[in-house]
Parts: C-alpha cells; sequence; structure tokens
C-alpha cells in the first residue's frame, strides 16, 4: 500500500488539483473487485485509471485514484496533457502517396468533427490535437480513425501506421514500431494499424465515460514502454506468430468483391468471416 500513496501519479493528483487535500487511491484488484463491483459506497465514475511505475522498488501496477468533489473527467484534465500527438507513417512511402495520407488524415479530422488539428511539418504527417471536448481523445481513436480508413482506401493508399501519444517522438517511435509492420507486412490493402501508449490507452480506452471503440480491439504489445495496438475491421487485433508470415487483415476496400454469405448488424456489413462499415460501441458520429 506505500507503494501506491507515494506514486507519482497520487502527487501528480494533488499538484493538479490546487484545491483539493486528500486522493484515493486503490489497487486495480480493490477497484474491480469491489468498487466496480458497487460493493461499496463509492461510485466507479468517479475513478480515473493510472499507472504506478516505480522501477526502483521493482514496482509496476495499475491504480485508480480519485478526489472527493473532483469528478473523473476534471482529474483526468487536470492530470494529463491537454493535447495529443498524431503521427501517420508508411517506410518508404513515396512522396505522393505520403501527401495523399497526410490530405486524407487532416479530411478525415474535419470529418470526425474535430477542429484546431495543427500539422507540425510539411514533409511528416504529424499533427497535434487540443482536447478541447471531452470526448475529443476517444473521437480521435474511434471515429476519425475510421474515417481515415476509408479516405486511405479511397485515395489508393498502401497500409499505413498511426502512432499516439501525448508526445510527438514518442508518438513517431510507436508509429514505427514493429509491432505495426508485422501486422500489414506483404498486405497492399490493408487497413492502417493503430498504436496508442498506455497513458492514451488508459484515459481515453480504458477509463473513458466517452468511449468510442472497444477496449476489447486493442491488444497490447508491450511493456517497455507499454502500448496497445487495433486494427480497424477486427473485434479482435491479428497476432502474428513466429512459424508463418503475419496474418492479411480481413479488410477490403469497399470497391473489392466480397465472397460468402451477407448480413447488415445496423451500419456494419457482414461480408463472410469479416466486417466492413461503421461500428461504435456507446459512441456518436
Amino acid at each position: 500500500m506505500g507503494r501506491l500513496l507515494e506514486a507519482a501519479p497520487v502527487r501528480a493528483a494533488l499538484e493538479a488539483v490546487p484545491e483539493a487535500n486528500l486522493v484515493q487511491v486503490v489497487s486495480e484488484s480493490i477497484y474491480h473487485g469491489s468498487v466496480r463491483q458497487r460493493l461499496t459506497d463509492l461510485s466507479p465514475e468517479d475513478f480515473t485509471e493510472v499507472l504506478v511505475d516505480t522501477p526502483g522498488k521493482g514496482f509496476r501496477a495499475a491504480a485508480w485514484i480519485r478526489v472527493p468533489g473532483i469528478s473523473a473527467e476534471q482529474l483526468s484534465r487536470s492530470t494529463y496533457p491537454e493535447t495529443l500527438a498524431v503521427c501517420v507513417r508508411r517506410p518508404d512511402l513515396p512522396a505522393a502517396l505520403a501527401d495523399s495520407a497526410g490530405r486524407a488524415a487532416l479530411a478525415s479530422f474535419e470529418a470526425a468533427g474535430i477542429s484546431a488539428v495543427e500539422k507540425i511539418s510539411n514533409w511528416d504527417n504529424d499533427f497535434v490535437v487540443p482536447l478541447s471536448t471531452a470526448d475529443t481523445g476517444s473521437r480521435v481513436l474511434g471515429v476519425w480513425v475510421d474515417h481515415l480508413t476509408r479516405a486511405l482506401a479511397d485515395a489508393r493508399c498502401p497500409a499505413m501506421s498511426i502512432g499516439i501519444d501525448s508526445d510527438v517522438a514518442a508518438a513517431r517511435q510507436l508509429a514505427a514500431s514493429q509491432a505495426a509492420a508485422a501486422i500489414f507486412a506483404g498486405a497492399a490493402d490493408a487497413p492502417p494499424v493503430l498504436i496508442v501508449s498506455g497513458e492514451v490507452h488508459r484515459r481515453f480506452v480504458a477509463g473513458s465515460t466517452a468511449r468510442m471503440v472497444a477496449p476489447e480491439s486493442f491488444r497490447r504489445v508491450g511493456t517497455e514502454p507499454e502500448s496497445w495496438l487495433r486494427v480497424p475491421g477486427y473485434s479482435l487485433p491479428p497476432e502474428p506468430r513466429a512459424d508463418r508470415a503475419a496474418p492479411t487483415p480481413v479488410w477490403t476496400p469497399a470497391s473489392a468483391p466480397h465472397h460468402g454469405p451477407v448480413s447488415n448488424i445496423g451500419q456494419a456489413t457482414i461480408h463472410g468471416d469479416h466486417i466492413t462499415g461503421n461500428v461504435y460501441r456507446g459512441g456518436r458520429m
């Protein structure tokens, strides 16, 4: 328990909310076993998930914090950076296609209702996204990514990787990671591969009340640093095996022919063993 009390995220919460004189922190097992099951008088919605990482003591674990009188959304905004860095990458992509991908990314931000996005440079597809509303981060991971998937297909761009973190350099590293390359290696018509940092996953996927993408659609792919991967079109991200080539995603552009039985669920269409279209869990366009 002492390791939780001394954790940096707990101290950061007190510093971020000057009017607070108390921060409550519980372990992941207590949160899920008691608070989330509503076996106490505490509301699960008042808690925000954080990562407690103290290498000197060999301790690394998730925990949940609350500040009495402060909503989880307020605490999240106070504790975390107010912008996201988004990097769209593809190794050795020709300049013309890189430019098309950049235009598709900007158009997709607009289509997703995300404004004031800043493109960092003219030669790299790196963007800074202000977290102007409570659901902006979740909207980037859900609505924007799905708009970008369609826009890249329309522009006939090859598979792209997307890295998202609060820091631009870290987002670039995520986009260039081997985990992304392993998914779309050898696949000409693959959807984007999204890789987010542990901080982004905890804030906008696992702990968000404005969730627009299912947590189950992410797979943890790293521990140092922690990162999470999602492939649009998959309910569960594929996991390449060492004894065979990386799998080709079951997504295809809208113009490609489909085989097998077809059925509809809401705005999505099931073609045999895969789904095309938009499926949101508790979200909105």
